[in-house]
């Protein structure tokens, strides 16, 4: 019995030698195990930002596309506008009549109507059409604007650059913006140590 101990027991001492030493081996990896994990952490980040990038420009897309919707929207109601107007101007009897002299004025040299057997018409030039219309349209277009702004609605598309500069945020207003942002974000999260960027 003894002998048999004594063989099981040298057995076991074998097998530990034959074991590689563990310690070594998870030194020897460490190294692997860094570098591994800076690829998936670069990869997962790569990823990431390539997704908010993705996501940013989607959402530049849509507000391009919805500002030239609310413009082309607004230019063909002040169209449509100018041209009711302008027409229900030129129904008027005393518009009419107006024309009516203004284009004999043309036809007639003095007191002689300028008649021929030719058949070339007679050309007849006037922009009170035009000057009409770009009127109303130009009415049209000022009201609109007016109200917007009276609501305080108007769409950045149709704002001239002063109007711009005074509703933009000031630095100061973009930087506490931005914390109180990262710290709604982070109060369901982790938290987070995020350096604020620079608004200038």
């Amino acid at each position: 019995p003894l002998l048999k101990a004594v063989k099981a027991y040298n057995e076991k001492l074998e097998t530990i030698n034959s074991k590689p030493n563990e310690k070594r081996l998870m030194a020897q990896m460490q190294k692997y195990r860094e570098t591994i994990a800076e690829k998936v952490l670069d990869k997962t980040l790569g990823n990431r930002l390539g997704r908010i990038v993705e996501s940013t420009i989607t959402k530049l897309e849509n507000k391009i596309n919805e500002e030239a919707m609310t413009k082309k929207t607004a230019e063909d109601q002040w169209k449509r506008s100018a041209l009711e107007q302008t027409v229900d101007y030129f129904e008027d009897e005393g518009v009419r009549q107006d024309f009516m002299r203004q284009a004999l004025s043309q036809f007639c040299s003095g007191d002689v109507a300028k008649i021929t057997n030719t058949t070339a018409t007679v050309g007849f030039e006037t922009d009170a059409f035009g000057t009409q219309y770009k009127s109303n349209f130009d009415r049209a277009r000022e009201e609109f604007l007016n109200e917007q702004r009276q609501k305080g609605t108007l769409s950045p598309v149709f704002m001239d650059e002063s109007e711009r500069r005074n509703r933009a945020k000031s630095s100061s207003d973009k930087a506490a913006e931005y914390d109180s942002r990262i710290s709604e974000w982070s109060s369901g999260r982790n938290s987070v140590n995020a350096p604020t960027p620079s608004f200038s």
